[in-house]
């Protein structure tokens, strides 16, 4: 396993109900097939992109990591950057930290962006 896989694996791994084999899998699926973009600072902070598919997409972030946290500045600068490259004023995310929206929202904070509370996300899951 290289550097950056172990990276995606010591981010993922717990937040994904699948194998460290099968996230890496889903991964390079999405790299090849164009769907999904990473972004990596310093092998220790990562993002994944999922990119619109469809005029109906924003693009979203799938997946973000720092071990850092003087990284996440950087890492969402670069994302950010990337998106309005390509010629989007919006970016979706969820907060799936467990923290406090308001605690995330700080955290993620960047000049010239707003980040709006827009919709609640359910989890749906069957019961046992």
């Amino acid at each position: 396993m290289n550097d950056l896989q172990s990276l995606i694996i010591r981010g993922m791994r717990g937040f994904f109900p699948a194998s460290d084999v099968d996230i890496l899998r889903a991964i390079a699926d999405g790299l090849k097939s164009g769907r999904f973009r990473i972004f990596v600072k310093d092998q220790a902070a990562f993002c994944i992109l999922a990119l619109p598919q469809t005029a109906l997409d924003d693009p979203q972030v799938l997946h973000f990591y720092a071990e850092k946290p003087a990284l996440r500045h950087a890492l969402v600068s670069t994302v950010l950057a990337f998106v309005r490259s390509q010629g989007y004023n919006k970016l979706i995310a969820i907060n799936g930290s467990g923290k406090d929206d308001e605690v995330w929202t700080r955290a993620f904070r960047h000049e010239g962006w707003r980040i709006n509370p827009v919709k609640t996300v359910f989890e749906f899951e069957v019961e046992k």
